[in-house]
C-alpha cells in the first residue's frame, strides 16, 4: 500500500515539475535558453525532495567507510574473557543533513578492563520528505539501500578471534 502512495505523490511531484519549469521556462526570451533554462528547472525541482537525502547519503558512506572498521589487538583477544561496552549507543551525529545515529563499541577485557578491540555502527533514516509523507515505519532513507553500516562480522568476532563475550554481571 505504501508503494502505490509513494508512486502517486512522484506521479503529482512529477507534473507539478512539468508545470513550474514551462512556467518559469515562458519568461526567458530565446528560444535555446527556454529549452535549456526549463531542463535545469525541471530536473531542480524534481530533485529538491530528495536533496537531503542525496547529501546525507555521501555523509553516511563516508562515515561507513571510515569508521565503521574493526579495529582489534587479535593476540590480546584470543583466549580473554572480554565484555562489550557501547558508550554513546544510538546517539545523533550533530551536522548532518538527515539523521544519523551513532554507537561505539569497545571490547574491554573482564579483568583490567582493558580494550582488545572496537568499531563504530551507523544507522541512517531518511530525510524530511519519508519522514513527511509517513509512509516507512522505520523512516528508512528513499537513497540509501542498507541505511546501517558496521564491520561486515560483527555479529562473529569472538569466534573469529577467539575471545569469550561474558555479560555486564560476569555471566556467559
Amino acid at each position: 500500500m505504501s508503494g502505490i502512495l509513494l508512486i502517486a505523490v512522484a506521479i503529482t511531484w512529477l507534473c507539478v515539475a512539468l508545470v513550474l519549469a514551462s512556467w518559469a521556462a515562458r519568461r526567458l526570451r530565446s528560444p535555446i535558453v527556454k529549452m535549456l533554462g526549463g531542463i535545469v528547472i525541471l530536473l531542480a525541482v524534481l530533485v529538491a525532495p530528495l536533496i537531503d537525502e542525496l547529501i546525507g547519503k555521501r555523509q553516511f558512506d563516508a562515515l561507513c567507510r571510515e569508521r565503521a572498521v574493526l579495529k582489534i589487538d587479535a593476540q590480546r583477544a584470543k583466549g580473554a574473557s572480554v565484555h562489550v561496552v557501547i558508550q554513546p549507543s544510538n546517539a545523533l551525529l550533530p551536522g548532518t543533513a538527515i539523521p544519523i545515529r551513532h554507537s561505539h563499541l569497545s571490547y574491554r577485557t573482564v579483568v583490567g578492563h582493558s580494550e582488545v578491540a572496537s568499531y563504530d555502527t551507523y544507522t541512517a533514516s531518511g530525510g524530511w520528505f519519508i519522514r513527511m509523507l509517513g509512509i516507512s515505519n522505520a523512516n528508512s532513507p528513499l537513497t540509501i539501500g542498507a541505511p546501517f553500516c558496521g564491520p561486515p562480522n560483527e555479529g562473529k568476532l569472538d569466534k573469529e578471534y577467539g575471545f569469550t563475550l561474558v555479560s555486564r554481571l560476569g555471566k556467559e
